[in-house]
C-alpha cells in the first residue's frame, strides 16, 4: 500500500572507478534491519536502488555530502531512506530535512551512515532510524524543530520525474541540424544534475492556444504553452512586453543579454556613374604593357608623322620595330589584337578585385530607424514571439507570423516588403554569411538601433519542484566553464565568434558563381582567337 508514496534518496560518494563502496555483509545487515523496522519491506517490490539491482524501481539522486544539504519533500512519503556512507569516513556532513507541513509526523526516516561526525537537523517531529554500518546495528532517534541551513537539492515526487521543456535557440546559438544549442545545453545540464528525465521540443511548432483572438497572430508561443501547463520549463529570451505574464511563472537569473533591434531592408542607393578599376600591382604592369603595345601599333598604322609622339616613337624605333616587323611576317595585326584582348580578359577576370566596380552615393530610399518610421513605411511587420500591439497599436493590422527566421530575413532582404523586430546577435551572425551583395560585399539588411534589452532566462511553471536550486546550478555552469565550452563548440562549428558580433568577415572570396564567369570568359577568348587564326590561315 505504500508503493506509490515511497521515495529513496541514495546519497553516497563514488570511487575513482565509479562503483559504490558497499560490502555484502553490510547489505545483508541493512536489509535485515529494515525488515525488522518495516514488516512490509520484504514483501514489497521496491529496491534499495544502489544495493540490489534485481529490484529497481525508485529514482535516485547522488549527492556529495561534503557540504550542508537541505532536502525538501514536495509530497508526503511514508518511507524516506538516506544512504550517507562516506568511503573516507572522515568528512563532516550536515543533513537538513523538512517535509510538507501538512504531512503530519507519520513519515518514517532511515539514515544509513558510517560517519562518526554527522549532524541531523529536522524541521519538525519525525521518527528517525539510524543504521550505523560500523556497528552493524540501528538506533532510534527523535529530532525536533531545527534550523534549515543550506539550499542545495530538492526531491521530486516520482510522478513529476519526466519534465517537458521547450527552448527557442536560433543561429548562432544552436546547431541548425540538431536544434541543440546554448539554451538546450543549459537545461540539459540542470536536469542531469537533478537526475531527472525530460522531453524537449523546439518552439517552431505552433499551437492553437497561442493565437491572439484580436489580431489573429501567434505571439509569445513558448510562454503561452507554459502558462497553459503544456510544458514545464521554457528557456530563452523574451521581449519585455511579456512582463505582465511574469506573475504566472518562476524564472531564473539572467544568464545572457541581447538587444531587440528593428530589422529592415538596406536602403537603396543611387549610382552616380563613377567607375574605379582596382587591380593588383602585377596585373597593373601586365595591362599597362598590353596598352603600350596597342598604342605602338596604333602609331605605326595610323600616324605617318608621329611628331606628337616623338619620345614614344623613338623608343619604338629603338627597341620594337624589328620585333613587330618579324611578327607581321607570320600573323596580321588583327590576330595580334585579338590575342592581346583575350589575354586582357583572362587576366582581368581571374581575380575578383580586377573587375570594374561601380561606387554609389546619395540614398534615395531612407532607412527605418524608429517605430514612427515603421508606421509611416506601410510595410508588413513580422512577429516572432513578440506582441508588438502592446507597444504600437497602429501595427496591429500589419503583423504577420514569422514561422522561419531564415525565410523572414530572406524576404526582408530581397522582397523588401517586410520588417521585423529581432535579437541583434542572430541577425548580425546571419547577415554577412547569407545576406550580402556578392559583387560589392554590402549588406542587404539594415540592423537598426536597439529598442530594448532582451534578458535570457529560464521560465518555470509555478511551484516547480527544486526551483530554489536552479539558480545555483545555473551559476555553476559559469563557474565550471561548461557554458563557455559550449559556446566555443558552437563558434568553431560555424567558424564565427558568436560573442563578437562586430567582427568583420571578409567578402573577398572567389565563389562558385565568379569561377563560372571566369571560365565563360576563357572560353569566349579561346573561340575568338581560334576563329581569327582560321581566318588568317584561309585568307
Amino acid at each position: 500500500m505504500y508503493l506509490s508514496n515511497i521515495l529513496v534518496i541514495m546519497g553516497t560518494f563514488l570511487t575513482s572507478s565509479g562503483k559504490l563502496l558497499i560490502k555484502n555483509e553490510s547489505e545483508n545487515l541493512l536489509e535485515k534491519y529494515l525488515g525488522d523496522i518495516f514488516p512490509e519491506f520484504e514483501a514489497t517490490n521496491y529496491a534499495l536502488t544502489n544495493f540490489d539491482l534485481k529490484r529497481p524501481s525508485i529514482p535516485k539522486i547522488l549527492i556529495n555530502f561534503k557540504v550542508d544539504i537541505k532536502i525538501f519533500m514536495q509530497y508526503c512519503p511514508k518511507i524516506v531512506l538516506f544512504d550517507l556512507r562516506d568511503p573516507s569516513q572522515n568528512s563532516k556532513t550536515t543533513l537538513n530535512y523538512f517535509g510538507k507541513i501538512n504531512c503530519g509526523s507519520s513519515s518514517k526516516i532511515v539514515i544509513i551512515t558510517n560517519q562518526s561526525n554527522f549532524q541531523f537537523n529536522f524541521f519538525k517531529d519525525y521518527v528517525l532510524y539510524v543504521f550505523d554500518e560500523k556497528l552493524g546495528q540501528g538506533k532510534n532517534y527523535t529530532k525536533t524543530n531545527q534550523i534549515i541551513k543550506f539550499s542545495y537539492f530538492s526531491v521530486f515526487p516520482p510522478e513529476t520525474a519526466t519534465i517537458k521543456i521547450m527552448y527557442r535557440d536560433v543561429l548562432p546559438f544552436t546547431d541548425s541540424e540538431t536544434n541543440n544549442g546554448l539554451e538546450e545545453t543549459i537545461l540539459r545540464i540542470i536536469f542531469k544534475h537533478l537526475n531527472l528525465k525530460y522531453i524537449s521540443s523546439f518552439t517552431d511548432e505552433l499551437h492553437p492556444i497561442s493565437k491572439n483572438a484580436t489580431t489573429g497572430n501567434y505571439t509569445n508561443l513558448p510562454l503561452l504553452l507554459l502558462q497553459h501547463g503544456l510544458v514545464d520549463v521554457v528557456g530563452g529570451g523574451f521581449h519585455p512586453s511579456v512582463n505582465d505574464m511574469y506573475k504566472d511563472f518562476q524564472y531564473s537569473i539572467v544568464y545572457f543579454v541581447d538587444t531587440l533591434n528593428l530589422i529592415s531592408p538596406k536602403a537603396k542607393i543611387k549610382p552616380i556613374g563613377r567607375r574605379v578599376l582596382q587591380m593588383y600591382s602585377w596585373e597593373l604592369i601586365v595591362v599597362s604593357a598590353m596598352v603600350f603595345i596597342l598604342l605602338l601599333f596604333f602609331i605605326k598604322y595610323f600616324y605617318k608623322t608621329p611628331s606628337v609622339f616623338i619620345i614614344i616613337f623613338w623608343f619604338y624605333q629603338l627597341l620594337l620595330d624589328e620585333a613587330i616587323n618579324n611578327i607581321e611576317k607570320k600573323c596580321s595585326f588583327r590576330f595580334l589584337l585579338s590575342f592581346v584582348l583575350m589575354a586582357y580578359l583572362i587576366s582581368s577576370t581571374a581575380f575578383k578585385n580586377t573587375l570594374t566596380q561601380i561606387y554609389f552615393s546619395k540614398e534615395y530610399e531612407p532607412e527605418i530607424h524608429s517605430y514612427q518610421d515603421v508606421i509611416e513605411s506601410g510595410l508588413t511587420v513580422y512577429t516572432r514571439y513578440l506582441n508588438a500591439t502592446e507597444d504600437v497599436e497602429e501595427l496591429a493590422e500589419r503583423l504577420e507570423l514569422c514561422r522561419d527566421f531564415g525565410e523572414c530575413l530572406l524576404r526582408i532582404a530581397h522582397k523588401r516588403d517586410h520588417l521585423m523586430f529581432f535579437q541583434r546577435i542572430p541577425v548580425v551572425y546571419n547577415t554577412p554569411r547569407y545576406f550580402t551583395n556578392n559583387d560589392t560585399g554590402e549588406s542587404l539588411l539594415h540592423i537598426g538601433a536597439s529598442f530594448q534589452q532582451i534578458p535570457y532566462q529560464i521560465y518555470f511553471r509555478k511551484n516547480f519542484p527544486a526551483f530554489e536550486n536552479i539558480n545555483e546550478l545555473l551559476l555553476r555552469t559559469f563557474d565550471t566553464g561548461i557554458l563557455r565550452a559550449e559556446a566555443r563548440r558552437l563558434r568553431s562549428h560555424y567558424d564565427y565568434w558568436i560573442f563578437s558580433p562586430a567582427q568583420k568577415i571578409s567578402s573577398q572570396v572567389l565563389n562558385f558563381t565568379q569561377l563560372k564567369f571566369v571560365f565563360v570568359i576563357w572560353l569566349i577568348g579561346i573561340i575568338l582567337a581560334t576563329l581569327t587564326l582560321c581566318v588568317e590561315v584561309n585568307f
